[in-house]
């Protein structure tokens, strides 16, 4: 367990610099496809570490990681009933979203390393 949330937290920081630094080094734009494959692939690591997050003992998590996963699930209802308005905001509202995600990715990397050092 305690090998599993040190690769965890670490990944997620090569995933973040090696973004960031293929994303500044492509002259890519924010609304370029790199940009949006990048976001996915860091963003699907995270929640990919969240279910498996959950079969882990409880001992292993903080309540930070049961706050970060109500954040999380607010912003999918949120997310699901912007789609469903007629006519939706939706522009605003995603470009709201890249940056609250992007923050709750922050975040849960931090939850990781915390976590982790706690467990030495």
């Amino acid at each position: 367990m305690l090998r599993f949330k040190q690769f965890d937290w670490i990944f997620q920081i090569f995933l973040m610099v090696f973004s960031l630094l293929y994303f500044a080094v492509s002259g890519s734009s924010i609304l370029s496809e790199a940009f949006f494959s990048i976001y996915f692939i860091v963003g699907g690591w995270q929640m990919i570490s969240v279910i498996i997050h959950f079969f882990l003992p409880a001992a292993a998590r903080s309540a930070r990681r049961r706050n970060y996963l109500i954040f999380t699930i607010v912003t999918i209802i949120a997310t699901a009933i912007m789609l469903a308005l007629e006519p939706a905001p939706i522009f605003s509202y995603l470009f709201f979203l890249l940056i609250w995600t992007g923050g709750l990715a922050f975040i849960y990397l931090w939850i990781c390393f915390t976590e982790t050092r706690k467990l030495k």
